[in-house]
């Protein structure tokens, strides 16, 4: 019989081919125990052949870390705010009918029988006289200027009040498409949550986001060695490098002598060489200004200033949207809450309406100081109902997913986006959105003619099929796309 290897020579014999294990360390079986042995926390773990077949026993796609992954691949920003709650989105922009007239009563909306029509962004429809908090604040935090080089569309669209199981999240299918980060994957403000907002995915689920609640979850992550708490504060630049590119080195081999083995193993090893690679080019990036606080003008659009609190909502989202906007993050999830408004005053709501405006502002006066283009994607779970009246100003009494919706706003410095109209899908003579057509009554449609748009926008539309396909017919492809 054999004589069974102890573990003292099993350990001296994987050594022998760079394979190295610790007594104090349990063998790890889980993709978490996978990953606490990183050094960073994206970081490609070392690992012994023998443990590949755990993870993924039959199977696995290979994975291509190549020049296909270069960051950003071209995609504009992507930023996506929720809303949470079931805000009053089409009770801002009003929504006009199958004929793009207004409907004959906007009663039960809270804009009374007949609104005031205010045009904003070209053409787009907003309650005037003051009754559009959202519009309000947009203006109060973005330049004339900017706003005219911003285009909107108002997608009509019904959701689940009160829920984050709406599959309204695109962030999935823009990555996939090939919105990358350089330095940073992609972003998001609600834990607990795997789309990093309060919405669940459509069609494809995103990568797990990097959860940011203060400015030091993004300094963290980086591992550059700038945050005194960081393991690697101690090293020197050099040192960094040359400990990152051992480790490339070693994993590299492992790939190597993988070569001739099952599939499934040979693609956790690959998936560890990426990630080896990647932290290696992380280490030796220069990754320039990732703290809006340090950028005078950014800071000044988003009131901050260099000892703002790190945990701020205003540094939290500003950090976001300029690592977005400078390409150092993939897609990026803002998660705002407090917008189930029924059971409270007009007046509260009407400046949760108004603040949620100022924030969007912000996004494009941001993308307008640092001269990109960005691409934002307004959400909320369901929408709400007023008491009835002639009157706008009625206080919201119940909510109504029926009456839900989302926006598309896009700004570009050269000048605003062309759109066929600023609409997409209807409202019906009872004030809801209509559920038949292209989006049915289906969020995951809604999210899915977003992310059309967001390809057709930048003349990507060849993308479409392969990234989602058979949600749309042709025909159904005709009535959302408004870009482009």
């Amino acid at each position: 019989m054999k004589r069974r290897e102890s573990s003292k020579e099993r350990k001296e014999r994987l050594a022998q081919k760079g394979i190295f294990l610790h007594d104090d360390h349990p063998k790890p079986v889980t993709r978490r125990d996978f990953l606490s042995t990183g050094l960073l926390g994206f970081s490609g773990t070392l690992m012994a052949p023998s443990l590949l077949p755990l993870l993924f026993p039959k199977t696995a796609m290979a994975l291509d870390c190549g020049p296909g992954a270069a960051a950003g691949s071209g995609f504009m920003p992507f930023i996506t705010l929720n809303l949470s709650g079931g805000a009053a989105l089409m009770m801002n922009y009003v929504p006009m009918d199958q004929g793009g007239n207004p409907l004959a009563t906007y009663d039960n909306m809270g804009l009374g029988r007949t609104p005031t029509i205010e045009r904003e962004f070209g053409n787009a429809t907003f309650a005037g006289g003051g009754v559009s908090k959202i519009l309000e604040g947009i203006r109060a935090s973005a330049s004339v200027t900017t706003i005219g080089k911003t285009a909107f569309v108002g997608v009509c669209g019904r959701s689940g009040d009160d829920s984050d199981n709406n599959q309204l999240d695109a962030s999935g299918m823009v990555m996939k498409a090939g919105l990358l980060g350089k330095n940073l994957p992609n972003l998001g403000t609600e834990s607990g949550q795997s789309t990093g907002i309060g919405q669940s995915a459509a069609i494809l689920a995103p990568p797990a986001p990097l959860v940011v609640q203060r400015f030091d979850d993004i300094a963290n992550s980086l591992g550059d060695g700038s945050n005194p708490k960081d393991p690697f504060a101690r090293f020197s630049a050099l040192q960094r490098r040359e400990l990152f590119q051992a480790m490339a080195d070693i994993i590299g081999m492992q790939v190597k002598g993988l070569s001739n083995t099952r599939p499934a193993e040979k693609a956790l090893a690959q998936q560890s060489a990426c990630a080896a690679q990647g932290n290696l080019a992380l280490v030796t990036s220069d990754k320039g200004n990732t703290d809006p606080r340090k950028d005078t003008t950014v800071a000044g659009i988003w009131g901050l200033t260099p000892t703002s609190s790190a945990s701020s909502q205003s540094t939290v989202f500003s950090s976001l949207v300029y690592n977005s906007l400078l390409g150092n993050a993939g897609a990026v999830g803002l998660e705002m809450g407090g917008f189930d408004y029924h059971g409270n005053s007009r007046a509260s709501t009407d400046a949760k309406d108004r603040t949620a405006g100022v924030v969007i502002g912000q996004i494009l006066e941001t993308a307008a100081a640092l001269g990109t283009k960005v691409f934002l994607y307004v959400t909320s779970d369901g929408s709400v109902r007023g008491a009835v009246s002639d009157a706008p100003g009625a206080q919201w009494t119940s909510d109504r997913g029926e009456a839900g919706g989302a926006y598309m706003i896009s700004f570009d410095p050269a000048g605003r986006p062309a759109t066929r109209s600023n609409q997409v899908n209807y409202f019906t003579s009872g004030q809801a959105a209509f559920d038949k057509g292209a989006l049915k009554a289906d969020p995951a449609r809604t999210a899915t003619a977003v992310f059309a748009n967001y390809l057709s926008l930048q003349g990507k539309m060849g993308l479409f099929q392969t990234v989602a396909p058979n949600v749309f017919t042709t025909a159904e492809l005709d009535q959302v796309l408004r870009f482009g």
